[in-house]
């Protein structure tokens, strides 16, 4: 549609478009004031419009930690979550938490390039050890968390903690666990 309107005006009478010429703006003959006009920051504001959603429930790696991930949690967002409730309480399935284990260790443990001659599709076979939910993951109607994964670089023991939208309080500890990177089968 876009492409069609800019076709159709190309061919347009601009005369008949603009039937009263306008008055020409007259430009400053010095440099510009040089004025930043960035939108700020905050630390709930971390470079939203520069980040890559890397996997939909494991959200957004962190820059200054790469072996940290961040995503908020909403029932807006992930109106599916709204059915995992316990009486009127919503509980993030422990599946969740395990299919962000293993989001993270594929983006972590990074598997050779992919050899589609030998049927190597470049997926790496994931493993997961010593998981343990210590605490429930609760989610509210009217308000967001925000969830943190967190993968140590040299054992691969990982934390998933969340702590509520805009709140600078603690992060509560959800789940410890830990990705060796290679199956070690068994």
């Amino acid at each position: 549609a876009y492409y069609q309107t800019v076709l159709a005006v190309q061919h347009a009478d601009v005369a008949q478009l603009f039937p009263r010429p306008g008055n020409n703006a007259e430009l400053p003959h010095y440099p510009w004031q040089r004025k930043r006009y960035w939108y700020p920051t905050s630390s709930e504001g971390y470079e939203p419009f520069n980040r890559v959603l890397e996997h939909r429930l494991l959200g957004y790696r962190m820059h200054e930690n790469p072996g940290q991930w961040e995503n908020l949690f909403d029932l807006a967002v992930f109106p599916d979550l709204a059915d995992h409730a316990v009486g009127d309480t919503v509980v993030f399935p422990a599946a969740g938490f395990v299919e962000m284990a293993l989001a993270a260790a594929s983006a972590w443990y990074r598997s050779e390039p992919a050899d589609a001659a030998n049927g190597d599709a470049g997926f790496a076979a994931q493993e997961i050890e010593e998981l343990e939910i210590l605490s429930p993951l609760l989610l509210e109607k009217t308000t967001s968390r925000k969830v943190r994964f967190s993968i140590e670089p040299g054992d691969g023991r990982f934390t998933i903690r969340s702590r509520g939208y805009l709140e600078d309080g603690g992060w509560q500890l959800h789940v410890v666990g830990r990705l060796p990177g290679k199956p070690t089968g068994g």
